[in-house]
């Protein structure tokens, strides 16, 4: 996947710049405009509609700040901190499938309120203290919230990446004893308690699979 993103005045990719190039001449830009004698090869996009026609056409609007992170994370000697980071575990082969769209965590609540709608993060198989790698690009569709587990909807059998791994089994590791059906989705929603809820949608795969 080579995803573009915008922070409403610049224009980049985290893959090939033929796909930039090619993105960006898709929606009137010419090549010539191309700037790279920076330390951050990107367009410019100088006007409202030019930005507005970036986002018809698919580029992720991120901040400013994202940005420049998304960027800097390429730099193994940056100094500025990159995206925070998430991991998926044992969920992973339903990420990279691309059937999972939200997690619950047991996150402290001055944590999870740093993270807002919109907010990019880097998405790791497991923990990178334990080895993890980067396997993707998420986006926030909404702040996290503190829901009961009572409150899942049905929905999220398949969003919690339940759905899949159920049909698909053979990708569970040995090592998990996790009932994916129904059943066991319903015994999970009926454990009690709170978690927050993150929702979110996968802007990059970076792994293959």
């Amino acid at each position: 996947m080579n995803r573009i993103y915008t922070d409403r005045t610049h224009l980049i990719t985290t893959g090939h710049l033929e796909g930039l190039h090619a993105f960006a001449q898709s929606i009137g830009l010419k090549r010539e405009w191309f700037q790279d004698k920076g330390k951050y090869p990107h367009y410019n996009l100088t006007t409202p509609r030019a930005s507005a026609r970036a986002q018809q056409a698919g580029a992720i609007l991120i901040n400013s700040h994202d940005l420049l992170k998304l960027l800097e994370s390429k730099n193994p000697n940056s100094r500025i901190p990159g995206l925070p980071r998430i991991s998926f575990a044992w969920t992973t082969p339903a990420f990279l499938s691309q059937q999972k769209t939200v997690t619950r965590r047991d996150w402290p609540e001055q944590y999870a309120k740093r993270f807002k709608e919109g907010a990019l993060l880097f998405a790791y198989d497991k923990q990178a203290r334990f080895g993890g790698s980067k396997i993707g690009i998420i986006q926030l569709t909404a702040d996290p919230s503190f829901e009961p587990m009572s409150k899942m909807p049905d929905s999220d059998y398949e969003a919690e990446g339940f759905k899949y791994l159920h049909e698909n089994p053979h990708l569970i590791p040995r090592s998990m004893k996790i009932d994916v059906s129904w059943n066991g989705f319903n015994a999970w929603r009926n454990s009690g308690g709170s978690k927050w809820v993150i929702r979110f949608k996968i802007c990059e795969i970076l792994k293959d699979f």
